[in-house]
């Protein structure tokens, strides 16, 4: 399998895009100092497209063929339900859980959570705590926050609209 990665610059810094030939693998921030060569292809260049359409307000939904082959099954069941989760809405780690069918594995799912590769598109920074707060996310609380207020479409108060 042939991997290809290429950079977008996005309003929380840079991020480093891989895929094989056919499918987005992974998603990673990266500092500038760690950009290298990219080994650009198709699928990298609409993935690069429409991430820059989502961070422009102007992409509520992602259509890139992804592979998350990379996870145990159950770390695959959690993102394929994070996929459901639609632009602008926020959801407990619990609610995930019982999505999944397993009401008890709270934990297991944040964890699943703090795993998956392919954040943003899989769209895990809309998972919070139960309580409403901001819990950890793999690129930073400053992003995580920034995204929730971006799809919200405002800038006020973050747990005021949580659950509706």
């Amino acid at each position: 399998m042939i991997a290809y990665h290429s950079y977008l610059s996005s309003p929380y810094g840079s991020l480093k895009i891989s895929s094989t030939n056919d499918h987005i693998t992974s998603i990673e921030r990266v500092k500038e100092t760690e950009i290298s060569i990219q080994k650009n292809n198709a699928t990298l260049r609409e993935a690069k497209y429409q991430l820059t359409e989502y961070f422009n307000k102007k992409r509520k939904v992602f259509d890139l063929p992804i592979d998350l082959s990379s996870g145990t099954e159950f770390q695959q069941k959690v993102w394929k339900a994070l996929l459901t989760i639609p632009y602008g809405r926020i959801i407990s780690y619990e609610d995930l859980a019982i999505e999944i069918g397993q009401s008890s594995a709270v934990r297991a799912v944040a964890s699943a959570n703090a795993n998956n590769p392919i954040a943003i598109i899989v769209p895990c920074h809309r998972v919070v705590g139960k309580n409403g707060k901001l819990r950890g996310y793999a690129y930073g609380m400053e992003m995580k926050r920034g995204l929730i207020e971006m799809e919200e479409g405002k800038r006020k108060q973050l747990y005021a609209t949580l659950f509706k």
